[in-house]
């Protein structure tokens, strides 16, 4: 075949190999619309690698749901050894580790992952984990997908996203131009009418001229359906009985299935293979191009194709093929209890394997017709439907199924399991920030169980309760649950709840004593990472030693957090929690920020917030992050920021999030002299604080209502260095603050000494530091002290220096300065719409401008991207 203008991808395919060859393993990830010829391109390129090189080759298919790792079963039955079985235990982790295993190997390899816009979930998972760790292998993975109609969401562009850029290589690839069409057609086509009809699409191009249409007068035919099917019509019956039997079926067709359909094929296969249409591959069937199989089912009679599917049905169920593949046609043939049964046994499967999206599509298409599933099985369908749209991020799905679930064990009298309906729908609820909802669902499930007598869900119900206490530090409520739940939970022998209860109690009793509940929550942690016990105590392993590291930090034990966060961060990374990764990383920014490396805290959170799309109890610290550090130098954007992270924080009604938020609240107003808005930003949280917080969360309250002279004496149970500075001790409060190594709140207490030379070492800290707006309050107060020649402190950095942006943050504002919109930028770089607008801020708010505009032309006056070209 010939391949026009694709001389520049087959080279940086080459390159990427050669690179490979050294030990530097490459991701090559090629895009294209349909039929511009990605998979030819691919086919080319393999081919003419040396005999050494190994070539593993997996496809995904456009089947109703994917099927949960199907391209990895078929690089496995290629592999043999590990990862055959790893595969078919369905454990994106354990498939992970294999693939890289095999791909460790000395031999070189390319490993092709086709047409991933159909991956499911858990391939994905595997893809990300592989690509990310290819360093020091031979290898290349290579990924085709298509471009157009990827949404912005699709996992597969945040997959290729968190690569690392210099592991990734892109190869777009384009329509031929008009002069390449030309060259395909020959002289007597009439090459203007084709281009415009085709757009220069490789496939449509051949088709048309295979059809015999591209050269002839008069309009040419708009579709590739007129192309494929004039083709077709070439063929004899039994062909064309062949070709509609595939058409109907997107994985590759086998030989027995289609025989089994049709009769003996082999004349058929022959005719259409010659002809182009099918390709014969070993025992299975193919359209060459995917667009001519769509074409061709979807010129199909609506009965002719539920007739082929229903058939495909039967002879699929007779031999126990893929439950995926059995939902597809059972949706096609309208037979809605063997869609109903398939799809439940599928989206089991794909929750196994952790396709959690791929389970939701399966559960609401077993759900589609509630009337073809028993009364029992429909409950458990919602209630499975829940707990994968929960895991998935769909909170109102998760909350809805949960209470359908629950509506139908109540018709049931299903006491039991309406208990254990209402604890997980607690939790849905907290997790929706309708805490006081919550609250009474967890103890109606509490009441309930208790009634029916001990249970491992009465264990769970108990555990849950002590969650919630904890979490709004009612701590001694909390320990008295979450100790009733252990103790019953042991006599039941449910390792699982007993750990999650030992990890709410040891939190609870870290709050006010960090000492006293540390040694529990650790225990809790090695005992799950020495069980196998899969995710729930994985969740459970890193739940307790980020509570270990964050309570540590919130009682500003800021030398015994730091190590705790580290150990925290790769007890995440070890077990692939994502969320709790990412929870951890904002910790240790919010830890750079107290001891005074603020520019590490920022950049921390601007490369989780440009990755990622971050649940709001995590995007709330990491905005407030960069709102502390905004404000503190005088920036632009900090009131936007602060509220932010405000609107965030407020609807969780646990100090935990609401008191840091109203503490940078009030430091802004103080900042402006505005009293009545230091009353408003803490008149709500600080009760609630006295009431229920430990020391540090009353001290850092109340600091700043003194200094709004809101506060005369400091409160009980506050901790020393506020009450130091509230009592006027401005240099005990400094040295406790030296000592802890919290040098912003160390200059503060210093600046409220009435000593100008106290004052003027708290200057010297804020100038060192960067923080402009505290410090021309200070300036302003020495000048009342009646200092004179009070320090100017420095010079005010040039504005928009590159290197305060991030690679990334350039791409993005040269896009920018393109005139891209978001969406347009997220696409072109594998991004999201709301991670593109996370870095468009991080870039105002460092170029020092309030617009798009003005940043673009920030940058060109910087020479940071090219002026635009005249126009003449």
């Amino acid at each position: 075949m010939r391949l026009l203008e694709r001389d520049d991808a087959l080279g940086r395919l080459r390159e990427a190999t050669e690179q490979a060859a050294g030990g530097a393993g490459r991701v090559v990830v090629v895009g294209g619309e349909a039929g511009v010829g990605k998979t030819t391109l691919v086919r080319r390129f393999a081919s003419e690698l040396d005999d050494g090189v190994r070539v593993l080759w997996g496809a995904c298919d456009d089947l109703t749901v994917p099927q949960p790792l199907g391209p990895l079963l078929e690089i496995a039955e290629q592999t043999g050894g590990l990862l055959l079985p790893a595969v078919q235990g369905g454990d994106p982790r354990e498939v992970g580790r294999t693939l890289r295993a095999v791909l460790a190997e000395d031999v070189p390899r390319v490993c092709v992952l086709e047409d991933c816009h159909w991956a499911d979930e858990a391939t994905l998972d595997v893809l990300a984990h592989v690509a990310r760790r290819l360093r020091g292998l031979h290898t290349v993975l290579l990924v085709t997908f298509r471009d157009e109609g990827l949404g912005a969401d699709h996992r597969l562009r945040a997959v290729i996203g968190s690569i690392p850029p210099d592991d990734l290589v892109r190869v777009p690839l384009r329509p031929l131009s008009r002069a390449a069409v030309g060259e395909l057609a020959g002289a007597d086509a009439d090459v203007d009418a084709l281009y415009a009809a085709t757009g220069g699409n490789p496939f449509l191009v051949t088709e048309m001229l295979a059809a015999g249409t591209g050269g002839e007068a008069g309009p040419v035919p708009p579709t590739v359906r007129d192309a494929v099917l004039a083709r077709a019509a070439r063929l004899g019956p039994a062909a064309r009985a062949l070709l509609e039997a595939v058409s109907v079926i997107p994985a590759r067709a086998e030989l027995w299935l289609v025989e089994e359909l049709l009769g003996p094929v082999a004349e058929a296969v022959e005719e259409c293979e010659r002809s182009g249409l099918l390709v014969v591959e070993g025992q299975t069937l193919h359209y060459r191009h995917e667009l001519a199989r769509l074409a061709y089912a979807r010129s199909l009679p609506s009965l002719r194709s539920v007739e082929l599917n229903r058939a495909i049905l039967r002879a699929l169920e007779e031999r126990r093929q893929d439950p995926a593949r059995l939902v597809h046609h059972a949706e096609q043939a309208h037979d809605h209890r063997a869609l109903a049964r398939h799809a439940m046994t599928a989206g089991r499967r794909a929750a196994r394997s952790r396709s959690h999206r791929e389970a939701v599509a399966l559960f609401e298409r077993a759900l589609r017709h509630p009337q073809a599933l028993e009364p029992a099985e429909r409950a458990a369908a919602y209630e499975a439907l829940s707990e994968e749209a929960y895991i998935d991020g769909r909170s109102d799905l998760a909350l809805s199924a949960r209470q359908s679930a629950l509506a139908l064990r109540r018709e049931q009298g299903d006491l039991r399991a309406v208990g254990v309906n209402l604890c997980r729908l607690s939790r849905l609820q907290w997790w929706t920030g309708r805490r006081r909802e919550a609250e009474e669902t967890a103890e109606q499930a509490v009441e309930l169980l208790r009634r029916l007598g001990p249970s491992r869900e009465l264990a769970l119900a108990y555990s849950h309760q002590s969650n919630l206490l904890m979490l709004v530090q009612r701590t001694g409520e909390a320990i008295t649950v979450g100790e009733k739940a252990m103790e019953l939970a042991r006599v039941l022998g449910d390792t699982a709840t007993l750990l999650d209860a030992q990890t709410n109690v040891g939190s609870a009793r870290m709050f006010h004593d960090p000492d006293g509940g540390r040694e529990l929550l650790r225990r809790a942690g090695e005992t799950a990472l020495a069980c196998d016990l899969e995710e729930d105590v994985d969740h459970i392993a890193c739940r307790a030693f980020h509570n270990i590291a964050s309570i540590d930090f919130d009682h500003f034990r800021l030398r015994e957090a730091r190590p705790r966060i580290e150990h925290a961060l790769s007890v995440a990374r070890k077990l692939e929690q994502w969320w709790f990764e990412a929870d951890t990383l904002i910790l240790r920014a919010i830890h750079d920020l107290a001891c005074g490396r603020w520019q590490a805290a920022v950049t921390t959170v601007e490369e989780l917030l440009g990755s990622a799309e971050l649940p709001s109890v995590s995007e709330a610290p990491a905005l407030r992050v960069l709102a502390a550090v905004e404000l503190r130098r005088g920036g632009r954007q900090a009131h936007s920021l602060i509220e932010q992270a405000w609107r965030l924080a407020r609807p969780t009604e646990e100090l935990q999030w609401m008191r840091p938020a109203a503490a940078l609240r009030a430091e802004a107003a103080w900042l402006v002299g505005d009293v009545r808005g230091v009353r408003e930003a803490t008149d709500a949280v600080y009760p609630v604080a006295l009431e229920h917080g430990h020391a540090w969360d009353i001290g850092e309250l109340a600091v700043w209502r003194w200094r709004a002279g809101l506060l005369q004496a400091a409160p009980p149970r506050c901790a020393e260095p506020h009450a130091l500075s509230i009592a006027g001790d401005w240099e005990g409060a400094a040295a406790a603050w030296e000592r802890i190594g919290a040098p912003y709140e160390r200059a503060l207490a210093l600046c409220d000494a009435p000593d100008p030379q106290a004052v003027l070492t708290g200057l010297g800290i804020l100038d060192e530091l960067g923080a402009s707006a505290p410090a021309r309050l200070v300036r302003r107060r020495l000048q009342r002290l009646g200092v004179r020649n009070v320090p100017r402190g420095p010079r005010p950095a040039t504005r928009a220096h590159p290197a305060g942006l991030s690679r990334r943050q350039a791409e993005v504002l040269e896009l920018v300065a393109a005139g891209m919109s978001n969406a347009e930028i997220a696409k072109t770089l594998f991004l999201t719409p709301k991670t593109v607008e996370h870095h468009v801020s991080a870039i105002l708010r460092k170029l020092r401008v309030d617009s798009r505009a003005a940043a673009a032309e920030a940058a060109r006056s910087l020479g940071l991207v090219r002026p635009p070209a005249a126009s003449g």
